[in-house]
């Protein structure tokens, strides 16, 4: 009988135990899990809108940073080896109209050595060749006629003779040889004792032929050349006998008909200004045109052109882009008073100007005076680059209606409430390092 009694109590207690929840502490406890479980999904959604929102405007601010960034090395590389020929501007700015974004022109010398223009361009002609030496004196055995004042031939055989049958024929004028070198060492390196053109002749190089109508105003436009020849001078009749004479020459590619006209004077002297010449010349040209591709009016594409050939897109999203440069505050007061057409503020007065106001710092948004018209016109003032103190640039850029749609709330509100379609911008100030090596 006890032991029976043990058993029955055992039985029942492990009854007890197993008798699991009940439906009410069931129903509390989801209640308590989906209440939690609802918390934690919306932390986390608002947390991936924030990550989201935050990508969006890196993205977008990131856009406009590698734009500023490539924009700021090329401004410090501005007016590289302009300093001595006092003809072309390093940089220059052409205002748009009623604040419009801007246009930025920079120019750069890649090879100190210049080429005269020994022969008269016309408009439209599609000459190939273009003279730029007169021979003279004795060479070979030959006479070439006595020397031309302004395209002078002067050779100098390098010190263990020629390195090709071409130079030993072309016997170049030390600018010719260091052209000819420039243009075929682009791509491939020079090889010591020999010619660099032996195996890369169809090599092409960027020239830019310029000539100064008046004191810092003048007309130019790029072309290819393609090789170094030598033959009769197309103006041989106007240099003294013997005739025909002979020139070396520069063979462009594409004959195309030149867009200006280009006169020389054989009369001239060697160190007049005003005689054509051949630059080995870069200009690179940053500016904004609208992006079809979207219905705002607003929307533009930030564009880069080398040599006024095709542009490359450097940016998208671009609502303005606005560029000042920085003169000394003596361009505004006499002797020296800049042009109205420049545009200067004292330090952000007007509307368009940057901030903060500075009295001593002055800032011109129309830069050199350029006609917007006609891109090939050099300024009206072509020293005034080297005196410059800096170039601000200010890009402003916006978020796309997805990107807007992927920011909280509260990164709603931080977004520029007069503007909230250029909320983003971005303005740097550049050093054009060149200046101080005038």
């Amino acid at each position: 009988m006890p032991v029976f009694s043990k058993i029955i109590i055992f039985s029942s207690l492990k009854t007890q135990r197993n008798k699991g929840f009940t439906l009410l502490e069931l129903a509390v406890a989801s209640a308590v899990a989906l209440t939690i479980l609802g918390l934690s999904l919306g932390m986390i959604s608002e947390q991936r809108r924030w990550v989201l929102g935050d990508q969006s405007r890196a993205s977008a601010n990131d856009n406009l940073r590698l734009a500023s960034d490539l924009i700021g090395q090329d401004i410090k590389q501005a007016g590289e080896r302009l300093e001595a020929n006092g003809q072309l501007s390093g940089i220059s700015i052409i205002a748009g109209t009623a604040g419009a974004p801007s246009t930025l022109i920079l120019q750069r010398q890649l090879l100190q050595e210049t080429l005269p223009v020994c022969q008269n361009i016309g408009a439209g002609t599609t000459s190939d060749t273009i003279d730029v030496s007169v021979l003279n004196g004795t060479i070979s055995g030959v006479d070439y006629g006595p020397a031309v004042a302004n395209c002078t031939y002067s050779y100098a055989a390098p010190s263990g003779g020629e390195p090709s049958p071409t130079l030993t024929s072309l016997k170049p004028t030390a600018n010719l040889r260091s052209w000819r070198t420039f243009r075929c060492t682009q791509n491939v390196p020079a090889t010591t004792g020999t010619d660099p053109c032996a195996s890369t002749e169809s090599t092409t190089g960027w020239a830019y032929i310029y000539q100064q109508d008046s004191p810092g105003l003048g007309h130019g436009e790029f072309f290819q050349y393609k090789t170094e020849t030598q033959g009769n001078c197309i103006s041989s009749t106007a240099f003294p006998a013997p005739s025909p004479r002979t020139c070396q020459k520069i063979i462009r590619t594409g004959a195309l008909g030149w867009k200006y006209s280009y006169t020389y004077n054989p009369n001239a002297a060697a160190n007049d200004t005003s005689q054509p010449r051949l630059y080995l010349l870069e200009e690179r040209r940053y500016s904004v045109t609208s992006d079809t591709d979207t219905a705002r009016t607003d929307d533009y594409i930030l564009k880069l052109s080398i040599n006024q050939q095709a542009e490359k897109r450097i940016a998208n999203q671009i609502t303005n882009f606005q560029v000042w440069a920085k003169v000394p505050s003596s361009y505004t007061a006499a002797p020296y008073l800049a042009p109205s057409s420049w545009g200067c503020t004292a330090g952000g007065s007007a509307p368009t100007a940057p901030n903060p106001a500075l009295p001593n710092q002055w800032y011109c948004n129309d830069f050199n005076n350029i006609s917007n018209s006609d891109p090939y016109l050099r300024p009206q003032f072509i020293k005034d680059w080297q005196d410059l103190q800096g170039i601000r640039v200010s890009l402003t850029g916006f978020l796309t209606d997805q990107q807007k749609q992927a920011l909280t709330q509260q990164q709603q509100q931080q977004l520029d409430p007069t503007n909230p379609n250029s909320a983003l911008k971005l303005t740097s100030e550049f050093f054009p390092r060149n200046v101080a090596s005038r």
